[in-house]
């Protein structure tokens, strides 16, 4: 349904959070035809509670994906490649030693390092501001 309603989408928002929304429309509207006797029923206001909590964590996601690409962008080109060999193409961490003459346990420790060091850069961009 949504490939369909593709050429509606809103550029001004996050994919996440029109997807959640035209989920939600498209909810309130199976309720409205089906009625509410064929399925448990919740208020309105519920359902718009609901929908609004879900929208509000697929922007947090959102977020978290954009800080990521920030952090990305701070690695080197090496650390990167290394990222994108195992976990974009899938890459063995044995072929990728074979392939770097490293250990397996050397880029297994690498991979770790990176992907800690990267939580910490998304995390720490995420905190809110502290004015002292």
């Amino acid at each position: 349904m949504l490939w369909r309603k593709r050429k509606e989408f809103d550029t001004s928002r996050t994919f996440a959070s029109w997807a959640c929304k035209f989920a939600h429309l498209q909810t309130l509207s199976y309720l409205k035809t089906k009625g509410r006797k064929s399925c448990y029923s919740l208020s309105d206001e519920a359902l718009e509670q609901m929908a609004e909590l879900s929208m509000r964590e697929a922007e947090k996601i959102d977020r978290k994906g954009e800080e990521l690409q920030r952090c990305l962008k701070k690695l080197s080109p090496s650390q990167r490649e290394l990222l994108r060999s195992r976990y974009q193409s899938n890459v063995a961490v044995n072929e990728i030693a074979e392939t770097l003459g490293r250990t397996p346990h050397a880029i297994s420790m690498s991979l770790y390092r990176l992907r800690s060091l990267l939580r910490e850069c998304v995390e720490r961009a995420l905190q809110p501001e502290v004015i002292s």
